[in-house]
């Protein structure tokens, strides 16, 4: 199991190499996993987890599911869950999300989507009232496939959230789930890959799929600086509390 290609792609992660181990230790525990499921226990990317699949050379397949013959591999330790203990006050937002998660557009391959559960989105809601004083404060989504914008906003009512996206289909649906809900959730298009967007005359609204190309910015010109950033999975979530 740990050729040449996989102590490549270690050492390679560098300080990150965490979550490679973490999906070693699943592939090696005599269950099955498919793509998404290894993604979303490891915390990993999908092209992560795919690179390290083409690596293995004793992968076991059936069907969508792979393993590896069982062995004893070391899983890396997790830290204790924060907010476990919050969660059962938040049932009914659990229940919320996990309808507007199962209608949502489907993912797509390029972009790296794999979805997060209900809980996942409500527990990074959850963590983030632990850690931030969020009424008042104003939360940027950078690329939010998972939702957590509308958990966010639902968990913390005073909190206004921008989501900002390439995908029209998830801006749409964001901005119609937020109406719905009542919540403070703005949508704005750009492709951050051609670099930042500049200021809106106006509050951020969804685009229809009839848009100029973005302009490059040299600085940063998002109205909403943000002191912390987080990635993950489904992208990077940047917020501030004043």
């Amino acid at each position: 199991m740990a050729d040449d290609g996989v102590r490549a792609l270690i050492a390679e992660a560098g300080v990150d190499a965490r979550r490679l181990r973490a999906a070693l230790a699943l592939l090696s525990d005599g269950r099955w996993w498919t793509l998404g499921d290894l993604v979303r226990e490891s915390a990993t990317s999908r092209r992560t987890i795919e690179a390290l699949l083409r690596e293995l050379p004793d992968l076991e397949h059936s069907g969508d599911r792979f393993r590896l013959p069982p062995a004893p591999v070391e899983a890396p330790p997790s830290p204790a869950d924060p907010v476990t203990h919050l969660l059962p006050a938040h049932a009914q937002v659990v229940e919320q999300m996990a309808e507007l998660i199962a209608k949502a557009p489907r993912g797509r391959h390029v972009l790296d989507h794999v979805a997060a559960t209900a809980d996942t989105v409500v527990r990074r809601a959850l963590l983030l009232g632990t850690r931030f004083s969020l009424d008042g404060a104003r939360l940027l989504c950078v690329g939010d496939h998972d939702l957590t914008s509308l958990a966010a906003a639902m968990v913390h009512p005073g909190l206004e959230v921008t989501v900002v996206d390439i995908d029209d289909r998830i801006l749409g649906y964001i901005a119609a789930g937020a109406a719905r809900l009542g919540v403070s959730v703005h949508t704005r298009w750009a492709d951050l890959r051609l670099g930042l967007p500049p200021p809106p005359a106006r509050t951020p609204t969804w685009r229809s799929p009839t848009r100029p190309t973005p302009p490059r910015a040299s600085a940063c010109s998002w109205p909403v600086p943000p002191r912390a950033c987080a990635t993950g999975t489904g992208g990077a979530s940047c917020w501030r509390t004043g």
